[in-house]
């Protein structure tokens, strides 16, 4: 976008008659520049892309024939480091269908694109300048593939042109193009629509961050006693020479013993044996080796295979679907492109295979000690050290998780209120560290729609969960237990946000709990519970449909490994002579209290992670 703003503010600022007239005017350099420097560095950064064999390029006029890709993008990385390197412009030919794309006119005048007819072509050789020709063109464009094929059928023009021009023609071809980015297989309809409009209607796909490396060949020399036809046949063999592997049409997978690796080769359909698939002419490999400057060259004999590309061919025998691995590639594509949203929707799935692990080992653990439960106090001592164990490990390492306060839990009973996050991970955390650390066990209060979840019922009785009427956890307390409950419940987590607003209403049955049992209550809040796990609460209809259903049926995306720390602030003591209302407001404040001094409003997902990478704790 830097380019093109600087393309019109140039075309505003200076209007003389030499820029109208010459848009190829070094006045411009500037502007090529910029754009040369854009695309160089998407080029260097997306695909490491490398240039190889610049000396190959005459100081004076030339031809650069080259392949075609699924998209040109490889030539743009060329042009704009050819440009950065030597400040040289080099002119190139798009099909008529470029011309008419709207607001492209100046930009391509600028960059040195020119219509492919014979006099354009010998107007720019003329003037001294390198002219591109791609003979596949469009044609080649969508309907080669991953063999690399030329499209060329018998076009010569470009031979004729630099014979009437006698200058010499020089083969390029970018390494891995066609794994950049590739059109769909399937094309039949598209070629007979192409053929009817001379419209590219099909539709690429890619984008992928392959290694991009672009040869230049040595130059094929102007030859006044060669013909068009000769020149354009020994122009395409040149740039076939470049390819890195050209893919046969019958090929089997063998293991060579004395080479140790799996090689590619054909099988004779005349013996059904197989026989090395050979380069064709000895002074090809020495052309071929000189012309990519000993990086890339051809060897007599097997070309070998890495293990993947033999299973895929493997894989298509046995399937009998031909070209699989052209479907593997597009969904490896459609994968590369969901990732993002795979990630934000598919890791809070981790937290509930954790839940069922954990459910799972219970019931593992309940058939090894069935003998001892008649003889033991708790035969479930040995479970919930487990499952402690596996909880603050996750919690240490996806979020480096933290609990500071913990000398503000009384030891007798007491009632821990907190905010609830999208998620109750962070109250998971605490329960397990607290486990690990004072070997205490706290009992939580949760929704009604927890103990409906298929399977969990032998989870929740080992933990201690509660549905939560107020006889049951005065019970709770009065046994000496501590007891978690966040007065928000399942409408603060679904429809709270990054701004952390606590969403109590009026409720104060917490706070009358607490005064009938005789305890305090610890006020409780994990700094980036709403960075790690986020919900669409957002969105009207959801809200709706949760007020009718009392269901948790508003989506909820991240799993992201920011930074969790648990503050525990310090007891508010039960007085006797405090009503439930105020008790609430108290506590409602305490809590309030919390998320101001230790979180940063608005949350920030990014920020959240960054403070993974921060040495100094926070003080308490």
């Amino acid at each position: 976008m830097g380019g093109f703003m600087e393309i019109n503010n140039v075309d505003g600022g200076q209007r003389n008659n030499e820029l109208k007239a010459d848009p190829l005017s070094d006045v411009w350099n500037r502007v090529r520049k910029t754009i040369a420097s854009f695309w160089d560095i998407y080029a260097r950064v997306w695909h490491g892309y490398e240039l190889h064999g610049v000396k190959n390029l005459p100081e004076g006029p030339g031809i650069l024939v080259y392949y075609h890709g699924a998209i040109p993008i490889d030539y743009l990385y060329f042009l704009s480091r050819l440009f950065l390197w030597k400040r040289r412009l080099c002119l190139s030919v798009a099909d008529h269908f470029v011309f008419r794309l709207p607001g492209l006119r100046l930009l391509l005048a600028v960059t040195g694109v020119i219509p492919g007819t014979r006099e354009e072509c010998l107007g720019a050789l003329k003037n001294g300048y390198l002219v591109s020709i791609s003979p596949g063109g469009v044609r080649e464009a969508l309907f080669s593939d991953e063999s690399y094929q030329l499209v060329w059928g018998n076009r010569k023009g470009f031979a004729q042109v630099a014979l009437e021009a006698k200058v010499p023609i020089i083969p390029m071809y970018t390494q891995n193009v066609r794994e950049g980015y590739r059109m769909f297989k399937e094309r039949r309809f598209f070629r007979q629509l192409y053929e009817s409009t001379r419209l590219p209607f099909t539709p690429p796909y890619g984008g992928l961050p392959v290694k991009f490396r672009t040869y230049i060949g040595k130059p094929i020399p102007y030859d006044p006693n060669i013909t068009a036809e000769e020149l354009a046949e020994k122009g395409l063999l040149q740039v076939v020479l470049s390819f890195t592997k050209v893919k046969p049409k019958r090929q089997v997978c063998v293991y060579d013993k004395m080479m140790g690796k799996f090689m590619l080769g054909r099988t004779d359909n005349s013996r059904g044996s197989y026989s090395k698939f050979l380069v064709r002419d000895r002074s090809a490999i020495r052309s071929d080796e000189e012309m990519t400057g000993g990086n890339e060259s051809c060897t007599a004999g097997p070309t070998s295979m890495s293990y993947l590309t033999c299973l895929t061919y493997i894989l298509e025998e046995w399937t009998g679907v031909e070209d699989i691995g052209d479907y593997l590639s597009y969904v490896f594509y459609i994968l590369w492109l969901l990732f993002p949203l795979v990630v934000v929707f598919v890791l809070p799935g981790v937290i509930v295979i954790l839940f069922y692990v954990s459910i799972l080992w219970l019931h593992i653990y309940k058939r090894k000690n069935e003998i001892k439960e008649a003889y033991s106090h708790d035969v479930w001592i040995g479970a919930r050290e487990m499952l402690a164990t596996i909880w603050d490990g996750h919690g240490r390492i996806w979020h480096g998780y933290e609990l500071h306060g913990v000398e503000n839990i009384p030891q007798g009973p007491g009632l821990v209120v907190f905010y609830h996050g999208a998620t109750p991970v962070d109250y998971i955390y605490f329960s397990a560290r607290l486990h690990v650390m004072k070997k205490r066990c706290c009992s939580v209060v949760a929704d009604h729609f927890v103990f409906r979840l298929p399977g969990f019922r032998i989870l929740l009785e080992v933990l201690g969960v509660i549905h939560g009427p107020k006889e049951a956890c005065v019970r709770t307390l009065e046994k000496g237990h501590l007891l978690a409950i966040a007065p928000g419940g399942v409408r603060e987590a679904l429809f709270s946000d990054e701004m952390y607003t606590i969403l109590w209403s009026d409720r104060k049955g917490f706070a009358q709990v607490a005064i009938d049992a005789k305890v305090p209550i610890i006020p409780m809040f994990t700094q980036n519970v709403r960075e790690g796990f986020r919900t669409l609460g957002g969105i009207k209809i959801l809200r709706s449909l949760y007020e009718r259903t009392r269901l948790p049926v508003v989506p909820l995306y991240g799993g992201f490994p920011v930074k969790l720390r648990t503050f525990i602030g310090e007891p508010i003591p039960y007085e006797p002579n405090m009503t439930a209302e105020e008790l609430a407001a108290k506590t409602k404040a305490a809590v309030q209290a919390l998320i101001e001094k230790h979180q940063k409003i608005p949350g920030n997902i990014f920020r959240a992670l960054m403070e993974r990478f921060q040495t100094q704790k926070k003080d308490d």
